[in-house]
């Protein structure tokens, strides 16, 4: 979903979702998503961008920051959920052999497809992985952006 070319909080009102995976956005989709009637009560958020695309942490006490509004978010609308409200979830997981090998078998047999942005894959060089970079800064892959290391 192009999120940046129309308002896909309005274009799904009447069809809301049960969960929305928010992969691009941070917290500006989870107040559309609150506030909104694309994601139907009691359906699930869940935030894979915690706050904002855009994260600094210079000292090691913002961190608290960082993660504090999110797991404050994912407490106070746990109880909500208990009635009906929606439910901020937090995805903090990592890669595990199991679940690699899980995609590894899903892209050999066919049921998954990776999607590798037309622009890529981007030289090994200055100008090659500065372009790359100024493409996953401003947004602007449409899928993963490659990096060619070695032939």
């Amino acid at each position: 979903v192009d999120y940046k070319a129309e308002n896909v909080w309005e274009k799904y009102a009447d069809k809301p979702f049960d969960t929305v995976i928010d992969c691009a956005v941070g917290k500006e989709a989870w107040h559309a998503a609150r506030d909104g009637k694309a994601l139907k009560k009691g359906g699930v958020f869940m935030a894979v961008v915690l706050n904002d695309w855009q994260i600094d942490v210079t000292r090691w006490w913002h961190f608290f920051s960082l993660m504090g509004q999110p797991m404050g978010r994912a407490m106070w609308t746990s109880a909500a959920a208990l009635f009906g409200g929606k439910k901020y979830s937090m995805f903090l997981g990592g890669a595990t052999a199991e679940t690699m090998q899980k995609v590894c078998d899903l892209v050999k047999d066919k049921k998954l497809k990776v999607v590798v942005d037309s622009a890529s894959p981007h030289p090994f060089t200055d100008e090659g992985v500065r372009s790359a970079m100024t493409l996953h800064e401003n947004r602007r892959g449409k899928g993963k952006i490659v990096v060619k290391i070695a032939d």
